[in-house]
C-alpha cells in the first residue's frame, strides 16, 4: 500500500520467500519507477487506496504501508484526520479487518503516536467507518517508544 518506489518491496526481495499480489500508490512517476525496478506482472494494482475491493485480492500473510504522512509530520500542516491523506490511514485497518494478515509493517511518522489525543471514541470509529481495528492500532501506537528518529519499538 502507498508503495512509492517501494523500499519495503526492496527489502523483501533481499530476504526472499515472498510472493507479491499487488500494490497502490497514486503517484504516477512513483508507479512508473516501480514498474520499472520490479517485475509487477500479476499483482493486482490499484491507483487508490479507497476503491480496494478486498474481496478481489487474494489472502497474504504480510501488508506493508507506508501511508501518506504528510498530515502528521512536520512536512505538512499536521492537521491528521482534518486532512484526507490522514484518513488514508483508515485505509490500512479496513484491509487488515477484511484480510487478517498474520503480519503487518507500517511507516512510523511520530506525531501519529498522539492522534487519539482530543478525539472522543466514537469520532474515532465515526472517522473509520466503525472499524474494530482502529481502537486496535491506537493502542498499538500508544505502545510505540521511540528510540531515535529512525528507529521505533513496542513496549512490552
Amino acid at each position: 500500500m502507498f508503495c512509492g518506489m517501494s523500499a519495503f518491496r526492496s527489502a523483501a526481495e533481499q530476504i526472499g520467500g515472498f510472493e507479491f499480489v499487488g500494490y497502490c500508490d497514486n503517484d504516477p512517476t512513483a508507479i512508473a519507477a516501480y514498474r520499472t525496478l520490479y517485475n509487477t506482472g500479476g499483482e493486482i494494482y490499484y491507483d487508490n487506496a479507497r476503491t480496494v475491493n478486498t474481496d478481489e485480492i487474494p489472502d497474504f500473510d504480510l501488508l506493508v504501508g507506508g501511508f501518506p504522512c504528510v498530515a502528521f509530520s512536520a512536512a505538512g500542516r499536521r492537521l491528521a484526520f482534518e486532512d484526507e491523506r490522514g484518513t488514508l490511514f483508515f485505509e490500512l485497518a479496513r484491509i487488515l479487518e477484511a484480510k487478517h494478515p498474520a503480519f503487518f509493517v507500517f511507516e512510523y511518522v511520530p506525531p501519529i503516536r498522539t492522534i487519539q489525543v482530543g478525539l472522543s471514541d466514537s469520532k474515532l470509529y465515526k472517522l473509520a467507518g466503525n472499524s474494530i481495528m482502529v481502537p486496535i492500532l491506537v493502542d498499538i501506537l500508544s505502545r510505540i517508544k521511540t528510540v531515535n528518529q529512525k528507529y521505533s519499538i513496542l513496549k512490552e
